[in-house]
């Protein structure tokens, strides 16, 4: 059992018992099925279910133990004031297989209940209460259901018995348990032999335990463990025993960090054993794994299971069959649920631990916390979900019933069969399933209706015809643009900012908090992490990360400033020559804010720093551009009661070269500044609201800055003027000159231009070369956008508020021309209004999930 439970399971809401560590238990309890009529209904063949047991109220189980030969069904009714177990044999094709056999007396209180098949027979396992504390009972029943010994008491705890496992041995079984203390769980075990006695004293195998599993592995059993101590949390590092016999080696450290969720899984893959859990590092779950060869060496360290793609939850590492070494890993992608469903993946899990491509995706039509099952068979992998069921013929509606259905994937992942549960005389689906295995090259699940009492089944699941619709494909990737990877660097406050730079380690990431400018500045009674007593303002962090495909943090983030102004923004500006980069960014002084300038190493701690202006009046949109061994800066500030455009030059002793230029001279506000280099200095481009038609527009213009001092080479000039408002530029260098590409908002009158995002060619004076190109970005209202150009080609990547939904768009510019917009990600989450970066293939972006905010790194296929 991955997860501890200790609440009753129950059947259905008819049962007053509650079952075990078997079941998940897949119910349609909204409507009640109509009474079977008479005869068969016409329609697409239906599955085929053996009657099992008539059970009235009150019924613990059924319970299902199945191998290839043959199976078991298991349940205790109370019949004639007393409660009694009932055993009925079942074939290998799932049929009742003689009559039910009386097993004698059950408590009357049953807990958990499992059915374990053993090398000869079957291993009941149950637990109930007593008036010291709660006791696990083992019988040892034949295939025909008679019992061969037993019940034998094995262990005893004061307090809840949270799960019981049998695993077949050479001489009998390892029985294990778990009991809970104080939020956590003891494991214990105790070995039995063929007469179920027990064979030396129980033993406790771990404590502090959130999660665990156990599975048979080479000549003996592993039993991993996700530890969760004081202040933890829900998460904590991973440890792992291989058991043979008495023996208990000391443990093998899969996770050393405190990070695992409390979802672990494992399975043997041949000589390999694979783990995978839910990991938190980086601010979000992914699904994480690692393997373990028999000699209990870690082959797969502990990493990623599978490219990254957002926020993941393990459901289950899927055993293989016997003679198979294929198993599976399957997991919920939390980013892609919806209002209505929940949507899993699975793939297959190799023995290092990692998917492969293909995989298969498919719904889960409940939002209750409850699980699909899942298993391997001999030709890929069976499912037991909650869909709509309804056919090609008759799409899908509100009215659609959603029920049990059986999913079987092949080893291509491509769907093979989609067949509801549906009684063969029954007016609707079955309203119960559960319990679903795979023994031999049928599957198969216990069903039941809503009554009392009521009949249970044992449904064959096969495949018989392709009349339904499934709701499961194998996942086809779209055609490019599309995002191939998505992963969380870092867990934030929310952001007003991200930037980055390259450096000779890799890639520095740096961004600033958003934080109200108009909080009132109290000073504070207690210092703060740096021991000043300052109030805290936008946070500025800094993280290195190495230059590679699995882009690993060099460090912990470094904190640059805990009172930064982030109307100012932060910009960055080095290369893969040089160790060290630069960072501007604004801060207070005396009250006011100001440029600062920090030379930072390529970890992103800081080596240099001087405050660059003495100004009054508010600042915002700080921009800086490396040239040479010096750099341009530029920013917007109010000092002449108007948001106008500055710039200057320093040196890399951030001594300045230059004194301030005002670039900007007309009324109304500058804002979103970009830099290029040229050859004989720069291009400044931003958005002016000057000469406007329409209050609150702004259009796009650009000039020459001369690279001696960085003073206005010639006036500037619009580089398009519309009436719609022109916003968000952003500038790279591109052949002599540059790319601009800003987002025009839509026209009021409702025959005018939707939104859209255009592109225009500058020379080295800031003059368009050719015309402007637009694409249309759809219905919705564009908020930012993010560009990279190479010598040849420019990728934008446009940020769209879509009814409150966040979307983001790919579009290409190359000769001149600019391609459709595609929508390559839509979020169930407001839109960021922190520019995304685009640089190559990668995108980082700031979002904010569940009052969680982060910044992430999308990998595109342009």
């Amino acid at each position: 059992m991955r997860i501890p439970f200790s609440a009753c399971v129950l059947l259905a809401l008819w049962l007053s018992g509650c079952g075990g560590s078997d079941a998940n238990i897949l119910a349609n309890a909204a409507d009640a099925p109509k009474q079977a009529p008479s005869t068969p209904l016409a329609g697409p063949p239906r599955l085929s279910a053996a009657a099992i047991a008539r059970v009235p109220a009150g019924t613990f189980g059924p319970y299902l133990g199945m191998r290839a030969e043959g199976g078991l069904a298991l349940w205790a009714s109370a019949e004639v004031g007393a409660r009694t177990w009932f055993a009925r044999p079942l074939s290998a094709r799932g049929e009742a297989n003689g009559q039910a056999v009386s097993l004698g007396e059950a408590p009357s209180e049953l807990g958990l209940v499992s059915v374990r098949p053993l090398r000869e027979g079957f291993a009941l396992l149950s637990t109930h209460k007593t008036s010291d504390g709660e006791v696990v009972e083992l019988s040892v029943l034949s295939a025909t259901g008679a019992r061969i010994a037993g019940p034998t008491s094995l262990g005893r705890t004061a307090n809840s018995l949270l799960w019981v496992e049998a695993i077949p041995s050479g001489n009998g079984a390892s029985v294990l348990w778990a009991a809970s203390g104080a939020g956590k769980a003891e494991i214990w075990t105790a070995d039995i032999n063929q007469k179920a006695e027990l064979a030396g004293s129980p033993r406790l195998l771990a404590r502090d335990a959130g999660a665990w599993q156990a599975v048979a592995f080479g000549k003996g059993i592993a039993l991993a463990v996700t530890h969760v101590g004081k202040g933890s949390g829900a998460h904590g590092p991973i440890e792992l025993t291989l058991l043979s016999g008495t023996d208990a080696p000391a443990p093998i450290v899969i996770n050393s960090e405190i990070s695992a969720d409390l979802d672990l899984d494992m399975a043997a893959l041949g000589e390999q054993l694979v783990l995978a859990w839910s990991d938190h590092r980086g601010g979000e779950n992914r699904v994480f794994s690692a393997a373990v060869s028999a000699a209990g060496k870690v082959v797969a360290s502990a990493a990623p299971a599978t490219p990254p793609l957002g926020e993941q939850a393990v459901l289950r590492v899927v055993p293989p069959t016997p003679g198979s070494q294929r198993g599976y890993l399957a997991w919920e992608e939390l980013d892609e649920q919806v209002a209505s469903y929940r949507s899993f993946q699975v793939a297959e899990f190799g023995a290092n631990g990692r998917v492969s491509s293909p995989r298969g995706v498919f719904e889960y039509w409940k939002m209750d916390g409850s699980m699909p099952e899942i298993a391997a068979t001999p030709h890929g992998v069976a499912v037991l979900t909650l869909a709509p069921i309804c056919t090609h013929a008759e799409p899908c509606t509100k009215a659609s019933p959603i029920a049990p259905e059986f999913l079987e994937f092949d080893g291509n992942f491509t769907v093979q069969s989609s067949e509801p549960l549906w009684p063969a005389r029954g007016q609707a689906p079955t309203n119960l399933a559960w319990n679903l295995t795979c023994p031999n090259a049928a599957c198969f699940a216990l069903s039941a209706e809503n009554g009392v009492p009521s009949a249970v089944s044992l449904t064959r699941l096969e495949h018989l015809s392709n009349a339904y619709r499934a709701p499961a494909s194998r996942v086809e990737l779209p055609p490019p643009p599309r995002i191939s990877g998505d992963e969380a660097l870092a867990e934030t406050e929310p952001l007003s900012q991200i930037a980055l730079t390259e450096t000779s380690a890799g890639t520095l990431l740096g961004w600033i908090t958003d934080f109200d400018p108009t909080t009132p500045w109290v000073k504070l009674k207690k210092p703060t992490a740096d021991g000043r007593y300052e109030p805290l303002r936008a946070r500025i962090d800094l993280q290195g990360f190495a230059a590679s495909e699995s882009f690993a943090a060099l460090s912990a983030p470094e904190n640059l400033s805990l009172r930064a102004h982030s109307l100012g923004g932060i910009a960055l500006s080095g290369n893969q020559q040089q160790p060290d980069a630069l960072v501007a960014w604004a801060g207070l002084d005396s009250g006011q804010p100001q440029v600062f300038l920090t030379l930072v190493d390529k970890l992103g701690k800081k080596t240099a720093q001087r405050m660059l202006t003495h100004k009054t009046g508010d600042l915002n949109d700080i921009a800086t551009l490396q040239s040479g061994s010096d750099y341009f800066v530029a920013w917007v500030d109010e000092r002449s009661s108007d948001p106008e455009l500055y710039a200057t030059k320093v040196n890399h002793a951030l001594n300045r070269i230059a004194p301030e230029q005002r670039i900007t001279q007309a009324p109304g506000a500058a804002t979103d500044v970009s830099l290029v280099a040229t050859k004989s200095g720069a291009l400044a481009i931003w958005a002016d609201a000057r000469e406007s038609e329409q209050a609150g527009s702004a259009d796009i213009y650009a000039t020459a800055l001369r690279g001696a001092d960085a003073a206005r080479v010639a006036p500037e000039a619009a580089v398009q003027k519309t009436r719609a408002h022109s916003f968000a530029p952003v500038a790279r260098a591109h052949g002599a000159g540059a790319v601009v590409a800003w987002l025009e908002a839509a026209a009021e009158n409702a025959e005018g231009e939707p939104a859209h995002l255009s592109f225009a060619q500058l020379d080295e004076a800031g003059h368009v070369v050719g015309g402007v190109q637009s694409s249309p970005l759809g219905a919705g209202t564009p908020v930012t956008l993010g560009l990279d150009c190479s010598e040849q080609l420019c990728h934008a990547i446009v940020a769209v508020d879509a009814n409150a939904h966040g979307e983001l768009y790919a579009v290409s510019f190359e000769a001149g021309k600019a391609s459709p917009a595609v929508r390559i990600r839509s979020s169930m989450n407001a839109p960021s209004s922190v520019a995304p970066i685009v640089h190559g293939r990668d995108v980082y972006v700031a979002d904010v999930q569940q009052g969680a905010a982060h910044v992430r790194r999308l990998r595109l296929d342009w």
